[in-house]
């Protein structure tokens, strides 16, 4: 006999809440595969994931939060802290920019040693994540991503020049 699950009044907010605060979790979670979670204001995680799906198709081990103009910076925080802790394998933690509350709710609530970090993240560098994090360790896959990141800015003009 299937046990019926019943909504509270209480888990009814925790689920409005989490939804306003824009955070995708994955339903389930590899063990040994290093997990990715992009923090952001608004829409701009979810977007990243869902272009990157467009090239490269679902992928597994990857959570987003976007934090929303009305969301408590306090609980986003919490809510990144839980993001990183699913990934035993251990996490890397993609952020749209530096000095930011995203940022700043990272710093403040995540545990130090359970991820790596990078900021300023841009979809050439969440592809390269995506694709060698089979192959590579946290420490390897975050200087990565930090290249990556890097060689992905180009002025376009200067294409052009000679």
């Amino acid at each position: 006999m299937k046990k019926k699950f019943t909504f509270t009044n209480e888990t009814v907010k925790y689920h409005e809440k989490r939804s306003k605060m824009r955070i995708n979790l994955p339903e389930t979670v590899t063990p040994d595969l290093i997990g990715i979670v992009i923090v952001s204001h608004s829409t701009f995680a979810s977007g990243m994931v869902e272009a990157s799906e467009v090239i490269l198709g679902a992928s597994e081990n990857v959570a987003t939060l976007g934090l929303e103009l009305e969301d408590d910076p306090d609980e986003f925080g919490e809510e990144v802290a839980n993001a990183i802790s699913l990934f035993p394998a251990g996490c890397l933690v993609l952020v749209d920019m530096l000095g930011g509350t995203p940022f700043n709710q990272l710093m403040l609530s995540a545990e130090r040693g359970s991820y790596r970090a990078v900021c300023g993240v841009n979809l050439g560098m969440l592809l390269e994540v995506l694709v060698a994090r089979d192959t590579e360790d946290l420490e390897t896959l975050a200087k990565n991503a930090y290249n990556t990141g890097l060689e992905c800015i180009v002025d376009v003009e200067k294409l052009f020049e000679n």
